[in-house]
């Protein structure tokens, strides 16, 4: 992002599903004539599966808080980042289906880790 805003660099397309809300000028790759075309890093938390629901709970909170707060959105704006907050069941269903593409995607073209 920091390149983009001084010129270095021209953004020709995003591949999320929608325009980013910090470049909304950048079409999507889908807008473009790739359909279902979607592919983004994404982060998120995790805990061992141990970890008592009460404790998720609290650390789930702890998390939405910080992605709301002025500090975080500032510096992910700089960035180009926009946050997803959810729940830790939406994150879970997130990374699941994520793990079902992208595997099927591996198998189907056989690839290999060198």
């Amino acid at each position: 992002m920091p390149n983009i805003v001084a010129g270095n660099l021209r953004a020709i397309g995003v591949a999320s599903a929608r325009r980013m809300t910090t470049l909304p000028e950048v079409p999507t790759l889908m807008e473009q004539g790739l359909p279902d075309f979607e592919a983004f890093a994404w982060q998120g938390l995790s805990v061992h599966s141990s970890t008592p629901p009460e404790e998720i709970k609290r650390l789930n909170g702890a998390l939405q808080a910080a992605l709301n707060s002025t500090p975080v959105k500032t510096r992910f704006l700089a960035l180009g980042v926009e946050a997803v907050p959810g729940t830790p069941e939406q994150m879970s269903a997130f990374a699941k289906a994520e793990r079902a593409r992208w595997g099927k995607l591996i198998k189907d073209i056989d690839l290999k880790l060198e």
